[in-house]
């Protein structure tokens, strides 16, 4: 497809270089999960420093995963990864970088290849302890299946939807 780009003129005319839309949501759900995740990981530092502080052993991790706590660290890396990726697609979107479709969408495609490769190491060892691999696999690979179409999707919208390219990077369908 062809794209031109706006004229000084022609952008604050425009209904598709004003983050509205699908864009908008994608931009609130960022940053719903950033809040979301960080006071998450706010609770569970100060909880453990007020432990401490207390004299008191509090091990968060061995209670709620108590015979798989390395698993369970291992699938904290995914979204710690989709947290970080959260402030760097609000905090461009607020910038109006014009990179900010191609950095969300290779970040994106980033986090489902994250999740891939660290979700098959983490059912491999609870289907090895547990004995049952290709049951504790098999959700894993349909939940991958999916967050991949998701993936490209968001992948496509990103770099050939009308609003991206008209909020980010100042052009229109020629």
């Amino acid at each position: 497809m062809a794209w031109r780009d706006l004229g000084p003129n022609e952008i604050a005319g425009r209904d598709e270089t004003r983050l509205a839309g699908s864009l908008l949501w994608i931009v609130i759900a960022a940053a719903f999960l950033a809040v979301v995740m960080v006071a998450i990981v706010l609770l569970f530092v100060f909880g453990q420093v007020l432990a401490a502080f207390a004299g008191v052993h509090l091990d968060l991790l061995r209670t709620v995963m108590p015979s798989n706590r390395g698993v369970g660290l291992l699938f904290m890396l995914p979204l710690l990864y989709v947290l970080a990726w959260s402030v760097v697609f609000v905090s461009m979107t607020w910038m109006r970088a014009p990179s900010t479709p191609t950095v969300a969408a290779v970040g994106m495609a980033i986090w489902v290849a994250l999740r891939l490769v660290l979700g098959v190491a983490g059912y491999v060892v609870i289907g090895v302890r547990s004995g049952g691999l290709v049951a504790a696999i098999v959700p894993l690979v349909l939940s991958l299946v999916a967050e991949t179409m998701l993936a490209i999707a968001f992948w496509v919208y990103m770099q050939d939807g009308t609003r991206p390219n008209g909020y980010y990077r100042r052009r229109v369908r020629a």
